[in-house]
């Protein structure tokens, strides 16, 4: 078992030597955590308290793990936040604070190996997709007519690709030529 009770919203990938690592809400403890399997034995961090809902896993071009997630608000405001391991050590940034975020979070890498974050901002109802330059998070608005359960990919030629669920449909937007255009 990787954890007792009350873990959930996971995200699994594989490191480089094809263990498995997980990150997930320890809902028990209100914890953010990283579970990696090395040797046959389960190792688990505590990544953020309060956790972290709606964790996304991956890791950056060095290997080090990396999780987008929403953090816990008493007001149910969660801020989007961004959390990586470097040296053995986990570090943090705010991503977005703007408006009710919920829903998934979906991180992946960009060719230039910045982490790239695509998300739903429920206030104002927008699929929004946030990017990590020179030490800065720019966020910007992909669809206006939804974005649940976000899923981010690279295209062959670096573009950014967001799926997404609304209305009962499943869309596609690709950033190319700095211009989202979204397919239904």
């Amino acid at each position: 078992t990787v954890s007792g009770f009350g873990a959930e919203f996971g995200s699994l990938v594989f490191d480089s030597a094809g263990n498995p690592c997980i990150s997930y809400d320890n809902l028990a403890a209100d914890t953010l955590m990283y579970a990696n399997k090395s040797g046959g034995v389960w190792h688990n961090d505590i990544v953020d308290y309060p956790g972290g809902l709606f964790p996304s896993l991956a890791f950056d071009p060095s290997g080090n793990p990396a999780i987008s997630y929403l953090d816990y608000s008493l007001n149910y405001t969660h801020n989007l936040r961004y959390a990586w391991k470097q040296d053995g050590v986990w570090h943090s940034d705010t991503v977005d604070s703007v408006g009710v975020l919920e829903k998934v979070t979906s991180l992946a890498f960009n060719g230039t190996g910045s982490p790239c974050i695509s998300y739903f901002n429920s206030t104002d109802r927008l699929l929004k997709f946030a990017t990590k330059s020179g030490g800065t998070w720019v966020n910007e608005t992909v669809a206006s007519s939804g974005g649940w359960d976000s899923s981010l990919a690279f295209d062959a030629s670096g573009n950014p690709c967001i799926a997404y669920a609304w209305d009962g449909g499943l869309n596609l937007s690709r950033k190319s030529g700095g211009t989202w255009v979204n397919e239904t």
